[in-house]
């Protein structure tokens, strides 16, 4: 049975590291998350935008009510980032977002070096665009 399905965009998108974190995950494919724009605030984040051509491209991973018990810990759910959800083919999608008053104390700004590797190296595993990567990085 499906607990849930997870988008990741920032450090899961790295098998190593979502393995760590949830040995039972199983990768599912790439998605892309219309609406929104990927940032850094040290660490990767989101924002909704009005442009619905503008995408954050991820990875789906299916994962159990013990590997979202490790990532809301990882995430620092719910202070640090919320969970919103959006529909694919009939399944409830769940993602991280920081929240509002996380935001106003976490501005703009680019992440760590190993941050940065392991996003790349997530990115290229799954052959996502790591030019969204890039654009990010420039906005800081």
């Amino acid at each position: 049975m499906i607990n849930k399905i997870y988008f990741a965009y920032g450090m899961n998108t790295n098998k190593n590291e979502m393995f760590t974190r949830c040995p039972k995950a199983i990768y599912l494919q790439n998605y892309d998350l219309k609406g929104y724009k990927f940032v850094f605030r040290t660490v990767a984040d989101i924002e909704k935008v009005e442009d619905k051509s503008v995408c954050v491209s991820g990875a789906l991973w299916v994962i159990t009510k013990e590997c979202e018990k490790s990532l809301d810990l990882l995430e620092g759910y719910p202070s640090l980032y919320t969970k919103e959800y959006f529909l694919y083919k009939n399944f409830k999608i769940m993602y991280y977002i920081m929240t509002n008053k996380s935001k106003k104390r976490k501005p703009l700004a680019d992440p760590s070096n190993y941050y940065l590797n392991s996003l790349l190296e997530g990115y290229k595993e799954h052959k996502l665009p790591v030019d969204q990567l890039n654009r990010a990085l420039q906005i800081v």
